[in-house]
């Protein structure tokens, strides 16, 4: 089982692999490279830019500013989990622009590339609420063997 198999299936997806699905990730390059991820339903993506771009306050949204929205809030927090855990293994990288993809659970899986192989994940899920709607998203770090070893010395 890959490693993005293993994390949605703890997601909502409840094992249907039919199910839509969206992600951004960010991919870190170098001696000992890592995928961080944030996978939500794409149903929310409106709903989530809203929570940080309210129509009222910016005036009205052009049909693609939802998605625009959803991948800056998503490189903003993938930015922040991969410089900690860099500056954590004391390693210097620049993560990859982000990239943002919609599809089903395998379709993703093939996009984001983790691929089979053994990897630690690191996981949080996190809420977003406006007025009465709630969103949630998960973010992932695939850290591969070696990395995860170093995590563990360092502990």
């Amino acid at each position: 089982m890959c490693a993005f198999t293993a994390a949605r299936s703890g997601t909502r997806s409840g094992g249907k692999t039919g199910k839509p699905s969206a992600t951004i990730h960010i991919k870190i390059k170098g001696g000992t490279p890592f995928i961080t991820t944030i996978l939500f339903n794409p149903e929310d993506i409106k709903h989530i830019s809203g929570c940080f771009a309210e129509e009222s306050f910016y005036g009205p949204l052009s049909a693609e500013q939802p998605d625009v929205t959803v991948i800056e809030i998503g490189n903003i927090l993938l930015n922040a989990l991969s410089n900690s855990l860099l500056r954590g293994f004391g390693i210097s990288a620049v993560p990859s622009v982000p990239a943002h993809f919609q599809g089903d659970y395998v379709a993703g899986e093939k996009w984001l590339g983790a691929g089979p192989g053994v990897f630690t994940i690191i996981s949080a899920k996190f809420t977003m609420q406006r007025e009465d709607r709630v969103s949630t998203a998960e973010i992932l770090a695939f850290l591969p063997p070696l990395l995860a070893a170093e995590a563990k010395l360092k502990t």
